[in-house]
């Protein structure tokens, strides 16, 4: 068993995510999920051939349990539906690898002032950033947006249940 110590932000409704991700490596990222504790996973870097993992994670937000397990595909009696598509980049800023998800099928519609952006349907990118412990001091880019490690419709269960609703 592994503990897995996370925090998540979205960015800023007017940053432009392609001044950092354009031309950059990224990984496939294919999510079927089970239940909100267990996904199975497909990952692709370049032109590996990809792997396929279960993951069980337990409560929590910022400190979770997180087990988990390569699998063959052609031993899977089924794939749930739909899919949760996202490209992973990895973003280095001030001693820290930060994780750049932007979902193809998922968009967040803005309604902040602040920002003076309200009602425009864009891409979901969460940036997220795996530590060492939860007392971690981190130096964030000032493009990053509100930190939404704890709410929970930023997890990816809740992400895969709204794409469900849609089919």
């Amino acid at each position: 068993m592994n503990k897995e110590i996370e925090r998540k932000w979205v960015i800023q409704p007017t940053f432009d995510i392609n001044k950092i991700i354009v031309g950059k490596e990224y990984t496939v990222i294919k999510d079927h999920y089970f239940n909100r504790y267990s996904r199975l996973r497909y990952t692709k870097k370049n032109n590996d051939i990809g792997k396929w993992c279960i993951t069980i994670k337990g409560d929590g937000t910022i400190v979770r349990d997180e087990y988990e397990f390569e699998l063959d595909k052609n031993k899977l009696d089924f794939i749930p539906t739909p899919t949760l598509n996202k490209k992973r980049y990895t973003y280095e800023y001030k001693g820290n690898k930060f994780e750049i998800n932007v979902f193809e099928n998922i968009s967040l519609i803005f309604r902040d002032v602040q920002f003076d952006v309200t009602d425009i349907p864009r891409p979901l990118v969460l940036v997220e950033l795996e530590m060492n412990n939860k007392d971690q001091h981190i130096d964030i880019p000032e493009w990053f947006g509100n930190e939404v490690t704890y709410d929970k419709a930023m997890y990816g269960w809740h992400l895969f249940e709204q794409l469900k609703e849609e089919v």
